[in-house]
């Protein structure tokens, strides 16, 4: 082990074995890796990386509630690599699925994930949507209750003038913000719309 794996310990975002600086996750768990997947949302590809289950809700859920937002530079690598049906030299733009924002929310998670990704693409992350309502925490209402908690919840936040966009966001459940926030980006002028999340529950 050199010298910088003592000093910086990185772990497995899957298992938590401390792993080398160049890695990604353990050679275990590399081996385990499922294929990367896609949905389509009202006619929108959306691409993913995990299925919402096992270790890699926990990476996620980590990710999110217990301030492992480091994770953010490796869980966007595995996003990235699940754009293979996606022509990325032909994107303009990276966006997020925005959160709305009050002091007691500050952090979105979408938004750290989308900037890591725009990095890598060498392309620009701006937040192109609007949240104009403050909802319901999705998780705790039904697939009927879903939809309507969003419905008509963003708008675009500029005139987009035919960008290409690829917006992100963290987990696609039923796919009722994702679908919400693609229609509210072309109805505010953008050319295409392409959608990536880290894990989806379909």
């Amino acid at each position: 082990m050199r010298l910088l794996d003592i000093l910086f310990t990185r772990r497995c975002p899957f298992c938590e074995k401390v792993i080398a600086l160049n890695e990604n996750e353990c050679g275990k768990c590399r081996l385990s890796l499922p294929k990367p997947g896609n949905r389509e949302l009202c006619g929108t590809l959306c691409a993913y990386s995990f299925p919402y289950s096992g270790a890699y809700r926990t990476a996620i859920l980590n990710y999110k509630f217990k301030n492992q937002h480091y994770l953010a530079q490796t869980l966007s690598y595995y996003m990235l690599s699940s754009l293979k049906a996606i022509d990325t030299k032909a994107l303009d733009v990276v966006t997020y699925v925005p959160a709305y924002m009050d002091k007691k929310h500050k952090f979105n998670h979408s938004r750290l994930l989308a900037e890591c990704i725009a990095k890598r693409l060498s392309l620009p992350c701006r937040q192109l949507l609007i949240k104009t309502v403050k909802t319901e925490k999705q998780h705790n209402l039904s697939r009927k209750q879903r939809t309507e908690n969003v419905k008509n919840v963003f708008k675009a936040a500029e005139k987009l003038n035919g960008s290409r966009v690829l917006l992100v966001d963290d987990i696609i459940t039923t796919g009722c913000t994702m679908t919400e926030c693609i229609n509210a980006l072309k109805f505010g002028g953008a050319d295409s719309v392409y959608g990536v999340a880290l894990c989806s529950s379909l």
